[in-house]
């Protein structure tokens, strides 16, 4: 994620230690200096910097908010809000008991260019959004009447949160 203002590139559920698998912390954030996606190391002479949330055991997700970034986790909600150095964001909770269902999961969007309608979710003990299925409005059954094709599949190779069509 980018941050819009600040242009600060965000990692969510990252490694605490850059290029070390074995750090993986899903609740762990790091943000590289205001406009060099390259530099992680933090310094008193730039603006990198990172944050450990403490409500939850994974982050969910996060989206772009007026003045702020809301990151939330399987049990709370974050604001991450530019404060300037030396912190560079600040973080408050502004929510708990918020963990998700299933249903808050699904997400869908539309591909125009192939004529599709896709809704991607989680099966029974799933995590993530490991399965699809795909409305394609362009491709008709002409018997009985027009109707178009559905079809599904299994989602491997990564896990669907969100989606913007082509242009």
């Amino acid at each position: 994620l980018i941050s819009p203002t600040t242009r600060h590139l965000i990692h969510l559920g990252t490694e605490t230690t850059v290029g070390s698998p074995t750090t993986q912390d899903d609740m762990f954030i790091r943000f590289s200096a205001d406009e060099d996606i390259n530099e992680y190391t933090v310094e008193a002479t730039n603006t990198a910097g990172t944050q450990r949330l403490q409500d939850g055991t994974k982050i969910m997700g996060a989206v772009v908010a007026k003045e702020n970034i809301l990151v939330w986790t399987d049990n709370a909600l974050y604001a991450m809000k530019f404060v300037g150095a030396p912190f560079t964001f600040g973080f408050e909770q502004v929510g708990t008991n918020c963990d998700t269902t299933k249903g808050q999961q699904v997400n869908a969007g539309i591909n125009n260019l192939f004529t599709e309608v896709i809704w991607w979710y989680p099966t029974q003990g799933a995590t993530y959004n490991d399965r699809y299925v795909v409305f394609n409005y362009g491709e008709t059954n002409k018997t009985p009447l027009p109707m178009g094709n559905w079809y599904t599949g299994t989602n491997e190779n990564s896990m669907r949160t969100t989606w913007i069509d082509s242009l």
